[in-house]
């Protein structure tokens, strides 16, 4: 079996033991029979370890951590190979193999799980970091684009402003002499009144003093 781990690496568990030995001692009819056939089950389960170190699994599945799980089914299988080799353990780690039990092994893939519950975490708040530094640009092009509308808008009010009252001044005036003198329509030309108000700026976008913002 091949576990992902988080980052891209890849964890080898190999459930290929061999436990004849140890189904001869539970089928053995005498003490003798049965301690001998644990005995062996003892050394093949040390030459399974030598062997699995020998091939390198990491070295294969590179990025792996350089260690392999060698899974053994049952509990019972690994205590009685310790009681006749108690130190099989600490060989086997020195070989790089991890002999893992059902429990074991479950515990293993829970950190597994963890772990890359933790990937998933990082990965969302980096894109929402990304998100949010994106939807920051968008608004402060949108700010300067409104704010240019924004002054436009003065202008042509300004100069919407300024030709009423040339119209007032100078235009009027004219246009009601040449209707008293006969020249023209009856009718009084439209009163142009002025407009009052201005376009309100939009405040800056650029961070207040007392504001931190997250660094990216």
């Amino acid at each position: 079996m091949l576990v992902r781990l988080p980052g891209g690496r890849t964890l080898a568990v190999d459930a290929k033991v061999p436990l004849a030995a140890y189904l001869d001692a539970e089928a053995a009819t005498d003490a003798g029979s049965r301690e001998a056939a644990l005995a062996r089950h003892a050394q093949q389960l040390n030459r399974h370890v030598a062997q699995l170190s020998a091939r390198e699994y990491w070295a294969q599945l590179q990025p792996a951590p350089e260690m392999v799980v060698l899974f053994l089914a049952g509990d019972h299988f690994l205590a009685a190979a310790l009681e006749r080799d108690p130190e099989l353990l600490d060989r086997a780690l020195t070989k790089k193999i991890l002999i893992a039990t059902p429990v074991t092994l479950i515990s293993v893939l829970k950190g597994v799980a963890y772990g890359w519950r933790q990937e998933k975490l990082a990965k969302n708040a980096e894109e929402l970091r990304r998100i949010g530094a994106e939807f920051y640009d968008r608004l402060r092009a949108f700010a300067e684009v409104y704010a240019d509308s924004g002054r436009h808008l003065a202008r042509a009010l300004d100069s919407y402003n300024r030709s009423a009252g040339t119209w007032d001044a100078r235009v009027l005036p004219s246009l009601r002499r040449m209707s008293e003198l006969g020249a023209g329509g009856g009718q009084e030309p439209p009163q142009i009144l002025p407009v009052d108000g201005a376009a309100r700026n939009p405040q800056s976008l650029a961070p207040r003093p007392d504001v931190q913002l997250p660094e990216a």
